[in-house]
């Protein structure tokens, strides 16, 4: 598996996007994380496992590198709530360092597809 520096440079180099990131540890997940400009606000995030018990590794193992989006949103707990009344499912939430550790929440849509809030407030 190539290293994440690598596919990060591969966005910015080969196919042109802007700005990179600096690489977060996420040890609580066991991840490593690093996002690229897509656009204008627009990034695509890049993670790695660490651990061999990271949940990303079970994604990699079924071929899965591609699972999620993320939304910046005003109070993560109250756009949570209003969520869970709409029959989504709550994973888990964690305060990211790649977000000024700010809270994240990761959440199952009705139809099972993965999406990450993260508070802007």
């Amino acid at each position: 598996m190539e290293s994440i520096e690598s596919s990060l440079q591969t966005y910015k180099k080969l196919f042109g996007f802007g700005e990179i990131s600096e690489i977060y540890t996420l040890e609580d997940i066991g991840i490593r994380a690093g996002f690229v400009e897509l656009g204008r606000g627009i990034y695509l995030e890049l993670i790695e496992p660490i651990r061999q018990d990271s949940p990303v590794k079970s994604y990699l193992k079924k071929g899965i590198t591609y699972y999620h989006l993320g939304y910046k949103v005003k109070n993560v707990d109250k756009v949570i709530e209003e969520l869970l009344e709409n029959n989504f499912k709550f994973v888990v939430s964690l305060y990211s360092p790649a977000f000024e550790n700010r809270k994240c929440a990761f959440l199952y849509t009705p139809e099972l597809q993965m999406i990450e809030l993260i508070d802007s407030d």
